[in-house]
């Protein structure tokens, strides 16, 4: 509305949009929002922005917690099993602040979606945290759970004559449990993406900030392992060749995994996700 008679019709409207140029004091005053331009146009362009930032904080949310609630349960479980920490304090806080750090402000601001405006808009009382996002940090929490403590109590139990000295065992382990869990949650960065729509098909390096994030996290990861004055401030230690392609082997699963619960979930409302082109791709902005 733009005259002084829509104030009423402005106030009743769930959304009443007041011209910013040629509207009365009194209209915009009534209405919810203004259009400073007086164009629709910009009200369709601020519905789209609304959304992308919507979509992108729900990506940086489902990184952080599943990768959080899966540290919690493999120190929780470890200390109910009689097993040492997985992993020390020092190691903990460089997983926050720089393995979850660095990829989730890249998250934040990852390019729209394809099908954004095609979208139907969500439920007003629709949170973040719906059925769908609750599953798929349930399965990424639970997956590399198991994914972890397993693979601790494999090198907490290792043969100490293979390492030289049994006080190492531990420092051994934790390492392996240290590097699957950074390389494991750099993976599940580029699942993150997208909470619906295959990794595939929105396109794993559509945005360049997360990809020099996961290049920045990788150097970083393997100067704290393979430079002793980092190795000895971190307590891990350098891995062989082996050790390496076994914990990259075990947090590339985490793609897989994530794969299926998507597709699972576009199966079970397969009202999900198909406006989606299968070629689509966000350009980075």
């Amino acid at each position: 509305g733009d005259g002084f008679n829509d104030a009423p019709a402005l106030k009743r409207a769930d959304i009443g949009v007041a011209m910013g140029l040629s509207g009365t004091e009194v209209t915009k005053e009534t209405a919810t929002l203004i259009l400073a331009d007086d164009n629709f146009a910009t009200l369709v362009a601020a519905v789209e922005e609304g959304r992308a930032i919507y979509d992108n904080i729900k990506k940086y949310l489902v990184y952080l917690l599943s990768c959080n609630f899966a540290e919690i349960l493999v120190l929780t479980l470890a200390v109910f099993l009689g097993l040492p920490l997985p992993l020390i304090a020092l190691q903990i806080l460089w997983v926050n602040l720089t393995t979850d750090g660095l990829p989730a402000l890249a998250l934040g601001v990852d390019p729209k979606a394809p099908d954004l405006m095609d979208r139907p808009p969500r439920p007003r009382r629709e949170g973040v945290f719906t059925l769908q996002v609750n599953v798929l940090l349930l399965a990424i929490s639970l997956h590399l759970t198991l994914v972890l403590l397993p693979l601790f109590a494999w090198y907490v139990h290792a043969d100490p004559n293979r390492l030289g000295a049994p006080d190492l065992v531990l420092r051994q382990a934790q390492t392996m449990v240290f590097v699957t869990l950074v390389l494991a949650e750099l993976f599940n960065s580029l699942n993150c993406r997208d909470t619906v729509h295959s990794l595939f098909t929105v396109g794993p390096l559509a945005n360049r900030f997360l990809v020099v994030s996961l290049l920045v996290s990788l150097a970083l990861l393997a100067g704290v392992i393979q430079w002793p004055p980092l190795a000895r401030l971190f307590h891990t230690r350098p891995l062989d060749l082996d050790d390496w392609l076994l914990a990259l082997g075990l947090a590339i699963t985490i793609i897989p995994l994530v794969e299926l619960v998507k597709w699972l979930q576009r199966r079970r409302s397969p009202a999900v996700g198909k406006n989606l082109p299968r070629t689509g791709r966000a350009e980075a902005v």
